[in-house]
């Protein structure tokens, strides 16, 4: 019984250093795990994380479009993963991002299926006011030639994509502006993707 009262005397004595030796314990691994994070993604290694909900979202909404070009889960699996690094290097390029996380799935659904597409709506976007207003109307039909244009798209694409882009405007509330377009071209022209 007194060795009892003994050891519980001890620990009562030693509890405020060891809640101060936890928390400083605590505090260092978490800037260790940070500096860690950093040095993985610099010498190219891959971090474990979890999509964001909105992430997840929006590659469900797009997952029929990207099916067009490559229906294999190996095809489906490249395109997420591709999405995943551009949403990254967004991530990292500005902080705050300065595109959101679905909007660059979005756009990387849309080079996906024609990698002319996404050139041709950032500039189109850029030079003509009146293509800018179609597209925030949500204008699809006044959109179809430019997308036509060059694309190699057909009738059945163009319509499929059209419902992605209404999809996606309804789910998020709006589609990625002209400057969310010219940071993903300037993104593309960046990144090699094999």
């Amino acid at each position: 019984m007194r060795i009892r009262t003994l050891l519980m005397a001890a620990a009562a004595a030693a509890a405020p250093g060891l809640a101060a030796l936890a928390l400083v314990s605590a505090l260092g691994a978490r800037q260790g795990r940070t500096a860690m994070e950093s040095l993985t993604v610099a010498l190219g290694g891959a971090l474990r994380t979890e999509d964001s909900q909105p992430f997840r979202r929006a590659l469900a909404l797009w997952r029929d479009a990207v099916r067009t070009t490559d229906a294999t889960p190996r095809g489906l699996k490249r395109f997420c993963n591709r999405a995943r690094l551009f949403a990254i290097v967004e991530r990292l390029d500005a902080q705050p991002p300065v595109t959101p996380e679905h909007h660059v799935v979005a756009l990387t659904a849309l080079h996906h299926v024609s990698p002319k597409l996404v050139a041709q709506l950032g500039a189109a976007l850029q030079r003509d006011g009146e293509t800018a207003e179609l597209w925030r109307r949500r204008d699809w039909q006044a959109l179809q030639p430019l997308a036509s244009e060059g694309c190699g798209l057909d009738d059945a694409t163009l319509r499929l994509l059209a419902r992605c882009l209404e999809a996606h405007a309804q789910a998020f509330g709006e589609l990625p502006d002209a400057e969310a377009v010219q940071r993903f071209n300037s993104l593309l022209g960046r990144i090699a993707v094999r």
